[in-house]
């Protein structure tokens, strides 16, 4: 069993209506960076600042949520092992070869990973992927590094395709965990 505390960062109202329905609504992007699902990061920093992002780009209050997230390790992938995603990356290899299938059309890395992601977890019955991304700095900013050198721009992100494995969900104001808005 693998056990995880996960930062969701939304805007007030839709903080809300997760509190109420005990349901986050699901990412489709075709874009997603480990496929469709819920989610959530691993520091609150990080979900703090993306909070901060859409409460500015909506013009509505800022939430954090925190939840807990556990599934059995064999629903569980951590691709942050090169293995993992050497595994992920053939499979999605093997199915491309096998299917004919042109994928020339994806113009972009992120769409190719976000269906082997999805092709992965369905084949799998994977409910959980979690890997630490390393941001790309904008042009005419500097990294953000520390006194001892540590980047703030690596953020470790996990993507929940099954409701199942969400539970206890809470705000969470600094450090503490409040029940309701």
């Amino acid at each position: 069993m693998i056990e995880l505390v996960g930062y969701h960062g939304t805007i007030k109202t839709n903080a809300e209506k997760i509190l109420s329905s005990g349901i986050f609504k699901e990412s489709n992007e075709k874009d997603d960076w480990l496929g469709h699902g819920i989610y959530f990061f691993a520091d609150v920093e990080n979900a703090i600042k993306w909070a901060n992002e859409r409460a500015n780009r909506y013009n509505e209050e800022a939430v954090v949520l925190s939840a807990n997230i556990k599934c059995d390790m064999n629903r569980y992938l951590n691709l942050d092992y090169q293995f993992n995603r050497r595994k992920v990356s053939l499979f999605f290899k093997d199915i491309i070869n096998k299917s004919d299938k042109d994928i020339s059309f994806y113009k972009r890395d992120e769409e190719k990973r976000c269906i082997a992601c999805d092709l992965y977890k369905d084949f799998f019955g994977i409910y959980v992927i979690e890997f630490t991304f390393s941001r790309k700095v904008k042009k005419g900013h500097s990294e953000d590094k520390d006194i001892l050198g540590f980047s703030s721009v690596p953020e470790k992100q996990i993507c929940v395709s099954n409701h199942q494995c969400i539970s206890n969900i809470k705000i969470v104001r600094g450090d503490k965990y409040v029940e309701g808005i």
